[in-house]
């Protein structure tokens, strides 16, 4: 079975509790009435209270059979890393579509 896909509207959260959003590089396909996801997306974290604060995130797992544009898509279960001057710890997606499975 398959894994949500990640779409711009979810709520993913760095370690410290910054919310993580995404900025869509397709407008094409969309889960939830939202642009899904991809790896090509750019995602910046705001309200985070660690010191440096992490400023983005940077997924560097994405789907291994869902392409979008070529570019592989986001999941919900995808890997992303919380960077400010350095990396920071692991994002946490707490909410997303659940509607739209790949794997």
């Amino acid at each position: 079975m398959g894994s949500p896909l990640l779409h711009v509207g979810a709520l993913a959260l760095c370690p410290h509790g910054g919310a993580v959003t995404i900025i869509p590089g397709q407008t094409r396909v969309t889960a939830g009435g939202l642009p899904a996801a991809t790896m090509a997306d750019a995602a910046v974290i705001a309200g985070c209270q660690f010191k440096p604060p992490c400023v983005k995130a940077q997924f560097v797992l994405g789907s291994l059979r869902i392409t979008l544009g070529g570019v592989p898509a986001l999941l919900s279960t995808s890997t992303a890393l919380a960077v400010g001057a350095a990396p920071q710890g692991t994002v946490v997606v707490a909410r997303s579509q659940t509607r739209a499975l790949g794997s």
